[in-house]
């Protein structure tokens, strides 16, 4: 392998990576704010988010192991990743459903200076700007 078939390999794994992460940092927030908004709070609200991402990586990993051994990939492993992948969609939707409606989540408004934020951070949706007291239900 020649120096521009390095540079081609590592630039592209870095990106790779650096797409991966933007798309796991999401990914979480959106679980966990939909954690959050149907009542689950301190490390509950934390975690469950993360047992989504670990279903994944465990499946993707067994199935890895088999390609590698040469054996079949056992059938338990496809499930699992398709549940994952599946549960991790669910979410983000969920999540996208609930800024459709006027306010991501359950969050009460305050003001934070100069503007009204959802207690998480978030702006209100124009929608939602005029009665910051309006919830979602999911």
């Amino acid at each position: 392998m020649n120096g521009a078939d390095r540079v081609i390999r590592w630039s592209t794994a870095f990106a790779v990576l650096g797409v991966a992460a933007v798309a796991a940092v999401a990914s979480y927030e959106h679980a966990y704010d939909l954690v959050l908004a149907h009542g689950e709070a301190g490390w509950t609200a934390r975690l469950i988010p993360l047992t989504v991402d670990g279903l994944i990586y465990a499946s993707s990993m067994v199935m890895l192991d088999s390609a590698r051994r040469k054996t079949p990939v056992p059938a338990l492993a496809r499930w699992l990743l398709g549940l994952g992948i599946a549960a991790t969609l669910a979410a983000n939707v969920a999540h996208g459903l609930g800024h459709a409606a006027g306010l991501s989540h359950h969050r009460s408004c305050k003001t934070d200076g100069n503007s009204r934020r959802l207690s998480g951070g978030l702006r209100p949706t124009a929608e939602a700007r005029g009665n910051c007291s309006a919830q979602v239900t999911a």
